[in-house]
């Protein structure tokens, strides 16, 4: 998976190899060169099966508004990096995670996956991000990639082959239809 930063001049990704990564790599795509790789603690073998690491363990990165942090969604739940001094200051869920990505409110950081869909308060102060208790936003326990409108109003989210959409005015569940009309 990879994701721009918002002027095109970054592009965050985590690659698709057979080899052992442990890090997402933030590119600069004009020098085409790597910045940084972000590199995730090993886990404590008491607590996880190590053999999970032997691929890739990240499927979604997504930046922040201000791009100074960055998000990833993967087998080990939800995971958050600060950019400039390039380490990991959160790990929100532990549980494998489809989707991660920042409300548009620039507020809130949501994410999808085994946990359900939970959202997060972020909290700003001069040299850290922090964040609230998790608060579920779909009644689902499980479920697959979610995104939400630019507008932050409307919210979608897989479950059991469903698309389900919640918003202010308008909430509704059922099979994709074959053509979508905008």
């Amino acid at each position: 998976n990879m994701t721009f930063s918002r002027d095109g001049s970054q592009l965050a990704l985590y690659p698709s190899t057979n080899e052992k990564t442990y890090s997402a790599q933030v590119c600069e795509v004009a020098a085409q060169r790597a910045l940084r790789f972000l590199r995730a603690p090993r886990p404590d073998p008491a607590e996880t099966d190590p053999g999970i690491y032997k691929e890739a363990a990240h499927w979604q990165v997504n930046f922040s508004a201000d791009e100074r942090v960055l998000v990833s969604a993967g087998k080990h739940g939800v995971r958050v990096w600060d950019l400039e001094c390039g380490a990991e200051v959160a790990q929100l869920s532990r549980l494998p995670t489809f989707s991660a990505f920042f409300h548009p409110d620039g507020q809130h950081l949501i994410g999808s996956g085994n946990g359900g869909v939970l959202s997060w308060r972020l909290f700003h102060d001069a040299t850290r991000v922090r964040f609230s208790e998790p608060e579920k936003l779909a009644a689902h326990s499980q479920c697959e990639r979610a995104a939400i409108s630019r507008s932050g109003t409307v919210l979608a989210y897989g479950h059991a082959g469903r698309i389900h959409l919640q918003g202010r005015e308008q909430s509704w569940t059922g099979w994709p239809a074959s053509q979508w009309v905008a």
